[in-house]
């Protein structure tokens, strides 16, 4: 039994880098040569996206997700500085809520800490895009909602 679930795992895994994939190729910044990774942890999906090949985060443009029943958790998103303030996170949270809905996910909940290169706090930042306060510093997006 062990060895038809480690298949279907792998075989899921391969179905979720691939729709990941066909997602981030309208991301400005995507190259083929990106890393994806997706781990199925009990009841968990867990994607990291890196455009490094090692797994180097700090300075990258990354992102990392929690997909747990039908809530998303974005962990972590980055655009690397020298690609900060051109539009490009607003694109990456954009293709971040159309992988999340393609997993099947309703909802995309985060903590808006910090702040954007152009000085907005990243709470105010979320809440143009269009997301809502749910409390402290948290937010989420109902996602179908424009």
């Amino acid at each position: 039994m062990k060895i038809i679930d480690n298949t279907i795992n792998t075989q899921r895994k391969v179905e979720v880098q691939n729709s990941i994939r066909n997602n981030l190729v309208d991301f400005p910044l995507y190259t083929p040569s990106h890393r994806i990774n997706v781990t199925f942890r009990e009841e968990n999906i867990y994607i990291g996206y890196r455009t490094s090949n090692n797994n180097q985060t700090h300075g990258t443009t990354h992102f990392d997700l929690q997909i747990t029943d039908n809530i998303c958790y974005l962990l972590t998103i980055e655009i690397e500085k020298e690609k900060r303030g051109r539009g490009f996170g607003k694109d990456l949270y954009r293709t971040i809520e159309n992988i999340a809905s393609q997993q099947g996910c309703t909802r995309i909940e985060l903590t808006a800490s910090g702040s954007t290169s152009r000085g907005e706090s990243r709470k105010e930042y979320m809440l143009r895009l269009g997301y809502s306060e749910l409390k402290d510093l948290a937010v989420y997006k109902e996602l179908g909602a424009k």
